[in-house]
């Protein structure tokens, strides 16, 4: 059977089309995989009556229909179609009334999911790109446009526990230009150039919007045998890691050495990153986290959104 599984989150739509075994619980093929840039948590984040504009909304519709098209011309017309909704969706006043839209227009349906959820699918998808790692030894991260997950079997071998925050590549943007900067963000989309004193003052004020772990998730940090996989596309906060230490592998203080070399450094100057305009804030939201948390080293590895998740998900495919 051929499955495709999206992920319309807050800074980009993702969809993975697949072939699954016969009773739908493993991947055989994956058939193909896109992901479009949709900045619904910016439109937000400009926007004071907490509300998503027109505007995005048309491109959400637009990107979802050519996803129709491309998932019908693999799988047939009647191809298997789901997906879930994040953090916007959740707090969006017409967040529900964009996704019933877009299932009466484009006959996708997207469900909001709880942000422990977005956890679990978030391992689902973790666990499906490191097979090397033992369940039980890993710790997937999620960080997204609005929001990010950690989750973690913490050595039960059962359903994964999630420690979750309403922190996110956009968010953290607009808190920049908005809070340490003093501009409008609606009018200021981009905070570069940024000094070494704004990153510091960010990070300041986003230690404490972390929250505390638990203490499942301390205690699995610290275990020896631990792997942390940072999952996400080529916009995540992970790969911006990746390109900015030059290690898929690496630690707060390599972030913090990467960061360093990019103050005061316009757009055009961060152009050879996706997003050049949200670099900075990324890297201060990495390297916050990792700090906070006492996370020793993360591994980037690539993924498209949650997808992959999201197809494995029985949930989501029940007749």
């Amino acid at each position: 059977m051929i499955r495709a599984g999206l992920d319309v989150g807050s800074g980009s739509c993702k969809m993975v089309v697949a072939r699954m075994n016969a009773d739908g619980t493993a991947v055989e093929a994956e058939l193909h995989a896109e992901y479009v840039e949709c900045l619904v948590a910016h439109d937000y984040k400009s926007r004071d009556d907490g509300t998503l504009s027109m505007e995005i909304v048309a491109k959400l519709l637009g990107i979802l229909a050519g996803f129709r098209a491309k998932a019908n011309s693999i799988g047939g017309d009647g191809v298997q179609m789901k997906g879930v909704a994040t953090q916007i969706f959740r707090i969006a006043k017409n967040g529900q009334d964009v996704l019933q839209r877009i299932a009466h227009e484009s006959n996708i349906h997207i469900s909001v999911i709880p942000q422990s959820q977005e956890g679990e699918l978030g391992f689902l998808t973790g666990a499906a790109l490191a097979p090397e790692t033992a369940r039980t030894d890993l710790v997937v991260w999620d960080s997204g446009g609005a929001s990010f997950q950690l989750s973690a079997t913490a050595g039960s071998g059962k359903e994964p526990l999630v420690f979750q925050g309403a922190l996110g590549s956009s968010i953290v943007t607009a808190d920049m230009v908005n809070l340490v900067q003093g501009r409008q963000f609606r009018d200021n989309p981009s905070p570069n150039p940024v000094s070494r004193d704004q990153a510091q003052r960010l990070a300041q004020h986003l230690q404490p919007l972390v929250g505390a772990p638990p203490e499942w998730l301390t205690r699995q940090l610290q275990n020896e045998g631990v792997v942390v996989v940072g999952i996400g596309e080529q916009t995540s906060v992970f790969y911006i890691g990746q390109l900015a230490t030059g290690k898929a592998a690496y630690t707060s203080a390599e972030v913090r050495a990467a960061m360093d070399s990019l103050y005061g450094l316009s757009d055009e100057q961060l152009a050879r990153f996706p997003q050049p305009t949200m670099v900075l804030p990324k890297l201060v939201l990495l390297h916050t986290v990792m700090e906070v948390l006492g996370m020793r080293t993360v591994l980037c590895r690539l993924s498209t959104g949650i997808c992959q998740g999201v197809l494995l998900h029985s949930q989501f495919w029940q007749p």
